[in-house]
């Protein structure tokens, strides 16, 4: 979920912000992906 920006900010904070977020989903994604891999092994 992505929040608004606080008034005020810039552009490249919003940005940053933005990056944060997809960079944390990733994280949370492998590391599912990782505990599926070992309940399954190929």
């Amino acid at each position: 979920m992505v929040m608004p920006p606080a008034p005020g900010w810039r552009g490249e904070d919003i940005r940053r912000g933005f990056l944060y977020e997809q960079v944390e989903m990733l994280r949370k994604s492998q590391r599912a992906g990782c505990a599926i891999s070992k309940e399954q092994p190929d």
